[in-house]
């Protein structure tokens, strides 16, 4: 089959390696893949190409407009038998100009209103949406989108064959090593829960230590909160490649997501892949469908300080438990998130749309493009829409929408 896996961009994230391990697969199973971009190009789209990965940029003309850039997207498309979208709304619009006989899949990677608008939209012209997560899932149901036409198919990762952590020292006089990878941002990520939770942990047991990966908006703010508390061994290492980064986590014993919401985080499934234990916060349909309390990691409530500090030092404590949990964990990857296992899925899932299509069950394609996935003033050249916006909220004749970030309410403890 030829393949294109579509995205808006490809930035640094946790979609982007899904997007590759899925290329990987298709490719050992000869497939041909092409990677497309259709906003902008993205900061690892170079990192892509050189790794020999077929990287295909349709992006937007000022000039021309959203309309117009759509059409332009539909018809580099057509020529595929598959294609998979990953937040890319300008080609989630185009899709009704396919020929009925090609398969669309949207993925949602997350339950951030914007994305889980874009992977629902022009329902009558796609096959299948895979929810990576049941969060995910519940969250297209109740968009609209009929169960029957939504399946959960887990993000994978590559495991090792053999439990990473085997060898691992086992005495409480080494370090507990905890890592954190991830956005720096509060809103989402929960990360200035982090100075308190160290902070608690290391007044009860003085052998920690922290990594922090990552980088974002409130990058200063947890600097400043972990100065104040001289006690803490933190190092910041801001953004790092990817193979860095995991070079990082395979020596931690511990990862600490206190975040507010996710989709189903690919770090977490790369932690509990590299015997990682991970100490998470309690997201129904996200990280309790990978973590199961005491026995592969811990949930804690979201922005309980003193559970998650509880939480670290019991396994500071008592390293024979960690190596428990930590060979759990690794089992739960092998099991259940490999990325063959996705890969093979998608795949499974692509040749069961393909055999409906010839068979005449799934209805044509409409022709037509969805405009309300194309923005304001989809007719107008590009260049001139924010202008054009501007004048008419002078005039008071355009009322600005801002929808809640999150589709599904949640519960959290805020700082």
């Amino acid at each position: 089959m030829k393949i294109a896996i579509v995205t808006y961009a490809l930035q640094v994230g946790g979609v982007e390696t899904f997007i590759r391990l899925l290329a990987d697969y298709f490719q050992v199973q000869c497939h041909m893949v092409d990677l497309i971009e259709t906003l902008t190009k993205g900061r690892w789209s170079d990192s892509f190409s050189k790794l020999g990965y077929t990287v295909k940029h349709i992006l937007p003309n000022p000039f021309r407009s959203r309309i117009h850039h759509a059409k332009r997207i539909a018809e580099i498309l057509k020529n595929y038998d598959v294609v998979i979208l990953n937040d890319a709304p300008f080609a989630q619009a185009a899709i009704g100009l396919l020929p009925d006989s090609a398969v669309v899949i949207p993925v949602l990677h997350s339950n951030l209103t914007t994305m889980v608008q874009n992977a629902t939209a022009n329902l009558a012209n796609w096959d299948m949406l895979s929810a990576v997560s049941p969060l995910l899932r519940d969250c297209a149901v109740s968009s609209g989108v009929d169960e029957k036409r939504i399946c959960c198919i887990p993000n994978g990762i590559p495991v090792p064959e053999e439990w990473p952590k085997e060898t691992a020292p086992s005495t409480d006089e080494q370090p507990l090593k905890v890592i954190y990878i991830g956005a720096i941002n509060h809103t989402q990520k929960g990360v200035m829960y982090l100075p308190g939770i160290i902070g608690r942990a290391a007044g009860e047991y003085s052998g920690l230590s922290l990594d922090i990966v990552g980088d974002g908006p409130d990058m200063e703010r947890l600097k400043d909160s972990f100065t104040s508390s001289a006690r803490i061994r933190q190092q910041s290492h801001g953004l790092l490649p990817h193979r860095d980064a995991m070079e990082l986590l395979c020596g931690a014993d511990v990862l600490i997501m206190p975040s507010h919401f996710e989709g189903l985080p690919l770090v977490l499934l790369e932690a509990v892949a590299s015997g990682v234990v991970p100490i998470v916060s309690r997201l129904p349909g996200c990280t309790d469908f990978v973590v199961d309390h005491g026995k592969n990691g811990y949930l804690c409530e979201i922005g309980d300080e003193a559970g998650f500090a509880t939480a670290l030092v019991t396994l500071a404590k008592d390293r024979a438990m960690l190596k428990r949990l930590s060979k759990s964990a690794w089992e739960t990857a092998a099991q259940r998130f490999s990325y063959k296992l996705t890969g093979a899925a998608y795949l499974q899932l692509a040749e069961s749309c393909r055999r409906l299509r010839k068979e005449g069950f799934e209805r044509k394609r409409s022709g037509l493009i969805d405009q309300s996935l194309l923005d304001d003033f989809p007719k107008l050249p590009i260049f001139l829409v924010r202008p054009v916006r501007k004048l008419m909220r002078i005039l008071g004749l355009y009322k600005d929408t801002k929808p809640h970030p999150l589709l599904v309410e949640r519960k959290s403890v805020g700082k």
